[in-house]
């Protein structure tokens, strides 16, 4: 019978073990960021939702005047810049796409008054360096 042994120094393999854990060793920290979604409506629903309170009455109870009114304080408050924004609106008010379009366009525009006489005259005026001139 024979006896084959090799023997190891393991010191060094200990050491670099012990390393090894130190550099992938992690650690809970009380004060983790986490992440959390909003537990409410989303942020666009909700200005829409908010608009809608004002007039204190249910979407399919207004009149055409009135949604006229609420799609064009919509556009003023910002909502059509946002994506799906016609698309939350049709869902909330329970109107097509093209009455939306056709309401922010008979809306009227947020500070849409009639300039008279010079101010309005020098508001869209283009002056060059020569007009300057004496």
């Amino acid at each position: 019978m024979a006896y084959f042994g090799i023997n190891f120094v393991i010191v060094d393999l200990v050491m670099a073990q012990r390393a090894l854990e130190q550099f992938t060793r992690t650690e809970q920290r009380p004060d983790e960021i986490h992440e959390a979604s909003p537990t409410g409506p989303p942020p666009l629903r909700f200005v829409i939702e908010h608009c809608l309170a004002d007039f204190r009455s249910p979407p399919d109870l207004l009149s055409r005047e009135v949604r006229i009114a609420l799609v064009g304080r919509l556009r003023n408050e910002g909502v059509f810049v946002l994506r799906g924004a016609v698309r939350e609106i049709v869902a909330c008010l329970g109107i097509s796409r093209a009455a939306v379009y056709n309401y922010e366009k008979l809306a009227p525009k947020a500070g849409a008054t009639r300039r008279s006489g010079v101010a309005a005259g020098a508001a869209h005026a283009r002056h060059s360096p020569k007009d300057r001139l004496p």
